[in-house]
């Protein structure tokens, strides 16, 4: 049974570490490919992207690591009104990423996303407006993640999210499936069946085909729809890949200890980022297990926000 393991090791000596993991041979399954089987956390406190104030500073010192590590999440705000969260329930982890990366974002070299193309802007744009006059008409014009419908850190790309990081991993022969908590989606991943689904057909969260390089399980995604693309928005809440009709998401799935997958994803999407971008973090192994995540369990809030809009159109006649 994998264990999570935490620990101020990673501050003696992160270049002994790094050694070591890329000397690791991960153990096989029966059919002879990497085993990955386990539970997984993408928490990490480290930033999407680079904060502007650290200007082209690619990581952190131990020290530097050691402080923010320290600090992070100590000062909560008062609990306040009902109706939104605050820090207080969040649950994003106590530690950055192995490798001490000022950002996820690992290129371009300054840690942040690339500009949009203004054909983008412009399709979110229109899309914003149209949902800004009609956000209240019914639950279809109502944010994905809201509905249930979609949560943007199931991947691909996996994204860390504000709690409920975690992930199962499952393998047979022929698949490898990872079962997200959030939503609790489950994404069936065809190995070495590399032909996509036609085009004409999308999904919520694309269709994936994997193969394995050596130890590392590659993967990649297309055919998105439409609804999720146009989601993009905060890392982690809203989808990141961009809104074009050619998306490609290549994600790399390394063992590199007996409790960590390192992850490394590519988003290329020229109709909507200046360039590729490239992000990477650890998949820390947990002992579990995941439990369901019942989402909008009793809900009541959905006819809530209707009824009051209702409501509001009566008492102003319009």
């Amino acid at each position: 049974m994998k264990k999570l393991v935490f620990g101020s090791f990673l501050f003696i000596s992160c270049f002994t570490c790094a050694q070591e993991e890329s000397e690791y041979q991960p153990p096989l399954t029966s059919w002879g490919d990497p085993d990955l089987q386990g539970i997984y956390s993408s928490a990490t406190i480290t930033p999407f992207e680079r904060p502007a104030e650290l200007g082209d500073k690619e990581f952190f010192t131990p020290e530097e690591a050691a402080e923010f590590e320290a600090s992070y999440g100590t000062n909560y705000q008062d609990l306040g009104e009902t109706g939104t969260y605050n820090e207080f329930w969040y649950d994003v982890g106590t530690r950055l990423v192995p490798t001490l990366r000022t950002s996820l974002i690992i290129d371009p070299p300054d840690g942040r996303l690339p500009s949009i193309t203004e054909s983008a802007r412009q399709k979110l744009s229109d899309r914003n407006q149209i949902l800004a006059s009609r956000s209240t008409d019914g639950p279809e014009f109502r944010p994905l993640p809201e509905r249930c419908l979609f949560w943007a850190s199931t991947g691909p790309p996996i994204i860390p999210t504000f709690y409920n990081n975690n992930y199962r991993f499952v393998q047979s022969p022929d698949y490898v499936v990872i079962h997200a908590e959030m939503i609790h989606d489950a994404r069936i991943i065809p190995i070495s069946q590399n032909e996509h689904i036609p085009r004409a057909i999308t999904q919520w969260v694309g269709d994936s085909r994997g193969h394995w390089d050596g130890n590392t399980l590659v993967v990649e995604s297309t055919n998105f729809t439409e609804k999720s693309k146009l989601e993009l928005g905060p890392a982690g809440i809203r989808s990141i890949r961009g809104v074009g009709s050619n998306i490609r998401v290549t994600e790399r799935f390394t063992p590199v200890s007996e409790n960590r997958i390192m992850y490394r994803f590519t988003v290329n999407d020229p109709e909507t980022f200046t360039s590729p971008w490239t992000a990477e973090f650890a998949l820390n192994a947990g002992a579990g297990p995941v439990y369901e995540y019942a989402c909008h369990e009793g809900n009541y809030a959905m006819r809530n926000v209707l009824m009051g809009a209702r409501r509001e159109e009566r008492e102003t006649g319009q």
